[in-house]
């Protein structure tokens, strides 16, 4: 019931805010929302009406949000459940950039970007000292569970392969 009214009470779009948080605890929330969102059809429907797809591969793009990567890779995941999903990922260059995550490479297209400077659109954590960091560094309490390197690129490669395995 949760995922329909999500649905319905068009609560996508602020969960997209979300994910641009300076807090690592809210970007989490976000990503799990919608990683348990997505797994219903509708939702996935959604998602890709309201280009949250595309969301999550810029999300993966960001170095500075490493930690929360595998959250994004298993939203997508979700995601290329669908065919048109998969269409539309292949279309807009989203699966290379996929690739590029997997082989720490850029995609030509963002190698054009860096060369002439920062993207102005992302948020940033760096340098803002908060609970989430000072817990990370204490080994504390934290929410986050930061996952392996390797862990997040296991993800990328399933969901690169759930997108073979229903490219229509």
């Amino acid at each position: 019931q949760a995922k329909a009214a999500l649905r319905e009470m068009n609560g996508f779009p602020p969960i997209f805010e979300l994910m641009r948080s300076e807090y690592a605890i809210i970007q989490n929330m976000a990503l799990t929302s919608l990683h348990r969102a997505t797994e219903d059809a509708e939702n996935r429907g959604v998602m890709r009406d309201l280009e949250g797809i595309n969301k999550c591969i810029d999300f993966i793009g960001n170095p500075e949000w490493n930690d929360l990567h595998v959250f994004a890779v298993m939203v997508i995941a979700n995601c290329l459940e669908d065919p048109e999903s998969v269409e539309m990922i292949k279309d807009n260059g989203g699966l290379m950039k996929l690739v590029a995550f997997i082989t720490d490479t850029q995609p030509p297209e963002e190698e054009d970007k860096s060369k002439g400077g920062k993207d102005k659109g992302k948020a940033s954590r760096a340098g803002k000292k908060g609970k989430d960091d000072e817990d990370k560094k204490k080994g504390g309490d934290s929410d986050v569970v930061v996952p392996s390197l390797p862990e997040v690129k296991e993800h990328a490669a399933k969901a690169i392969a759930r997108a073979a395995r229903n490219a229509g």
